[in-house]
């Protein structure tokens, strides 16, 4: 009888199991959520950062936030910034931090997008990972547009793409992304609805926090859609952190130079393309590469 009984509880646990694992992830399409921006100070140490992300990870929680966005190479620390006397982290390293923050999303039920390094056959690259409230990685972005620092540390990223996750369509890009309007123009074209931004823009410079400002709300308004833009905290920010709604207003926004969670409602069903619509495509085309023709 005890047997059984063992056997009957084993059984019953793998089923459990299966069930979780086979979850599918919540959407975005029930109406307006909580977007947040974590605004943390970034190190060349990958566990000081991991404890960072996982406690805001955990406070994001408790305000009811559902996406979660942390600045550029929040996990394994930024090149130009932090690796010019050492080595960037071993990938097995990253992974496993990765692991970490993919487990506290799964545990939360909010959608995080981290950044870190990534090691490719060919070199390093500057990535933004998003993962979804079960943990599971929905969208990989590689940074495009590299700074002059960028390049001796990584490989510029291949494409420009929109991601389908979540029920909705998302376009992800990288700091000095911002002041390249084209690809933030294609991801409108191809239904995006909200572009995440990670940044690492910190160091000098303060002047630019107006001009960087000017770039997200326009972004925002131009193409008509919803910006979540986190940056690192600092010391001495070139841009602070945004929630722009599709009129190019400030929903949120962080103090300059501090460590802080901000957050706002975003209403997806709000958008504004008809500057999208109106444009003169009988003078102008702008499109991805592949689809130029001749």
């Amino acid at each position: 009888m005890r047997k059984r009984t063992s056997h009957s509880l084993a059984a019953a646990l793998v089923l459990i199991a299966a069930l979780l694992s086979s979850a599918s992830a919540a959407d975005f399409t029930g109406g307006p959520f909580i977007a947040g921006c974590a605004q943390i100070f970034v190190t060349g140490d990958v566990q000081q950062n991991l404890e960072k992300i996982l406690a805001c990870i955990h406070r994001a929680d408790s305000l009811h936030v559902r996406l979660l966005v942390f600045p550029e190479a929040s996990l394994s620390g930024y090149g130009p910034e932090h690796f010019k006397d050492k080595p960037v982290p071993g990938q097995d390293v990253l992974d496993k931090a990765l692991d970490r923050v993919r487990k506290a999303a799964r545990e939360t039920g909010i959608w995080v997008l981290a950044g870190t390094s990534r090691h490719g056959e060919d070199g390093l690259y500057n990535e933004v990972n998003l993962i979804d409230d079960t943990g599971t990685i929905r969208a990989s972005y590689d940074k495009a547009q590299l700074t002059e620092g960028d390049a001796t540390y990584y490989q510029p990223g291949k494409e420009i793409s929109t991601y389908q996750a979540g029920g909705i369509k998302f376009g992800l890009e990288i700091c000095y992304d911002i002041r390249f309007p084209e690809p933030w123009r294609i991801q409108a074209l191809e239904g995006a609805q909200i572009i995440l931004h990670a940044a690492q823009a910190c160091g000098s410079s303060s002047w630019k926090i107006p001009v960087w400002e000017g770039h997200l709300r326009s972004r925002a308004a131009e193409n008509g859609i919803w910006i979540v833009s986190c940056n690192a905290a600092g010391p001495v920010q070139m841009g602070k952190s945004y929630i722009i709604d599709p009129d190019g207003l400030v929903v949120a926004e962080s103090n300059q130079d501090n460590e802080e969670l901000i957050y706002g409602t975003v209403d997806l069903s709000r958008e504004n393309i008809v500057n999208v619509k109106r444009r003169r495509t009988d003078l102008y085309r702008i499109a991805p590469l592949e689809n130029q023709t001749p």
